[in-house]
């Protein structure tokens, strides 16, 4: 798996064996920056549930496709390939993609939710007026530094 981050979009390359595994036709998984809410290493919060398809589960081993799960009395479509359960995995949470979460083991997955969430905070300079998304990155020590700003719909001049 290849990740990219350009100043607009994060993009997932999966290899074909990732494809195969994850029963994904296309090679390519790319989020608008703009639909990031937060990105974080950690396990996401269990579900009543999880209902595969198309996908593939192997308790412990992996756990690669499209899951529905119902949280929050909604039905969210996620994108999992998560491989080992010793290491927590890359989260995106998202709104406004085709999938509300991704869930990604990645080297370096620390790494890669610090660069997203840096890249979600405008540039200095610009004017904003603060961060237009919210992300969670972990800090050298394990615990979780937050980066939390104004909701972007906010930031349009829109009521909360």
């Amino acid at each position: 798996m290849e990740l990219s981050l350009d100043a607009n979009t994060l993009e997932i390359r999966l290899s074909p064996l990732e494809r195969l595994g994850a029963v994904r036709l296309g090679s390519t998984i790319r989020i608008p920056l703009a639909q990031i809410r937060r990105a974080a290493v950690e396990w996401p919060a269990r579900g009543l549930g999880s209902l595969r398809l198309p996908g593939l589960h192997v308790p412990g081993l992996i756990k690669a496709g499209t899951y529905y799960s119902r949280q929050e009395g909604r039905m969210r479509r996620e994108f999992w390939f998560v491989t080992g359960a010793r290491r927590a995995p890359l989260i995106l949470a998202l709104e406004g993609h085709c999938y509300d979460l991704v869930a990604l083991s990645v080297e370096g997955a620390g790494q890669w939710a610090e660069r997203i969430v840096q890249a979600l905070s405008p540039v200095a300079g610009e004017p904003s007026g603060g961060p237009r998304n919210a992300g969670t990155a972990p800090n050298p020590q394990g615990s979780s530094q937050s980066a939390r700003g104004v909701p972007a719909r906010q930031e349009a001049g829109e009521p909360a």
